[in-house]
């Protein structure tokens, strides 16, 4: 009863006691999900609940490799590039230079999988494939869905920096 008066007044999640925090945080992840990417299905909470894991699995294992200083680095290079580097990709789009974006995608799809963003690097890979194509308008809305899932996963590779980092 309390959920369905809590809806009707106009929220738009609820979450009962006892709060758990796998519970809040899943209801934060759609909120967030839904108010962040306009270019997705909004059934993306799964999917970048795996991402999640998968990234705190592979940044584990790059500090577990090559040591806790050399993933920062990583890490930071990586958070202050990707912005470059995508509107990068939209400059070679409105300039129709479909190779360079080719090259571009190809070359950040490795980027991504190295720090376990799967997803990130399937949108890639089918920016690959529509700028080989010439299809400008697919290219386009890749190349946005690349943006916002950016967006959406900046801040938990953010976190995985040392505190004061």
């Amino acid at each position: 009863p309390e959920k369905r008066i809590c809806i009707e007044a106009g929220m738009s999640s609820f979450a009962g006691k006892p709060l758990l925090r796998n519970t809040l945080r899943e209801q934060l992840l759609k909120i967030w999900i839904d108010r962040t990417l306009i270019n997705f299905d909004r059934d993306m909470a799964e999917d970048l609940n795996k991402e999640f894991e998968e990234v705190a699995k592979t940044l584990e294992g790059l500090r577990r490799d090559i040591g806790d200083e050399a993933t920062s680095e990583l890490i930071q290079d990586f958070m202050e590039t990707t912005p470059e580097r995508l509107d990068e990709m939209s400059r070679r789009l409105e300039r129709s230079d479909m190779e360079d974006l080719r090259r571009l995608a190809h070359s950040y799809k490795s980027v991504c999988q190295i720090y376990g963003l799967n997803l990130m690097s399937n949108l890639c890979a089918e920016l690959e494939i529509t700028a080989l194509s010439g299809d400008n308008e697919t290219s386009e809305k890749l190349i946005g869905q690349i943006k916002e899932l950016f967006q959406v996963v900046q801040p938990i590779v953010h976190s995985s920096l040392p505190s004061g980092e």
